[in-house]
């Protein structure tokens, strides 16, 4: 039973209180300084860090086949530990020799890659995708996911431009002119390549 006159003292100065010793001023020191770094560190992460992907063809037949090229670049004098890439890629050009997941947008896949990127480095990843049936495609958007060198923080962003394609049947032919419907005076006139 307490008195009136008690004092409940945990701790007083100078009898080893928590941050009196050194040993501990030093771990607290150590892990603000850790944090800090990290923080610092995951928001630069992917500063500099370039996405982009090249395609053979936008315009294809049934059967044939897409080459695309996924290019990773570091730009900068700070090294990328770890990286991961999230592409998404049409459902109905299926990836050869290359495990997609299924995409949270319907008929879409995603293809996913870990890497980490030295300094001033560059990574290319060579994907084919086979045009097994007609269709308007979109390749894109990509995700980049990144963080320190601990794993303490992260940082996420969306980046590459989707790309549009077109998969036509072989019964069309380049050049030929076709209606939209059977019904719409509309007409159009196919052509593997608008710039000629």
């Amino acid at each position: 039973m307490r008195e009136h006159g008690d004092d409940l003292r945990v701790g007083r100065r100078g009898d080893g209180g928590l941050f009196e010793e050194p040993a501990l001023r030093l771990e607290a020191a150590f892990q603000v300084g850790t944090g800090g770094i990290a923080r610092l560190w995951a928001r630069l992460s992917l500063e500099q860090v370039v996405y982009r992907r090249a395609l053979s063809e936008h315009r294809v037949f049934v059967g044939e086949s897409v080459e695309a090229r996924l290019i990773l670049e570091n730009r900068k004098a700070l090294p990328v530990p770890w990286l991961e890439l999230r592409e998404t890629l049409p459902r109905g050009m299926p990836t050869r020799r290359v495990r997609t997941a299924p995409g949270a947008v319907p008929g879409s896949q995603v293809l996913e890659r870990a890497t980490g990127l030295g300094r001033r480095d560059r990574l290319e990843w060579p994907v084919t995708l086979d045009a097994v049936r007609r269709g308007y495609y979109r390749v894109g958007p990509a995700r980049l996911r990144s963080g320190d060198l601990f794993g303490f923080f992260e940082r996420e962003q969306e980046t590459g431009r989707p790309v549009d394609g077109i998969v036509v049947s072989r019964n069309v032919d380049v050049g030929q002119t076709v209606a939209a419907s059977l019904q719409a005076p509309t007409l159009f006139l196919i052509a593997r390549d608008l710039t000629q």
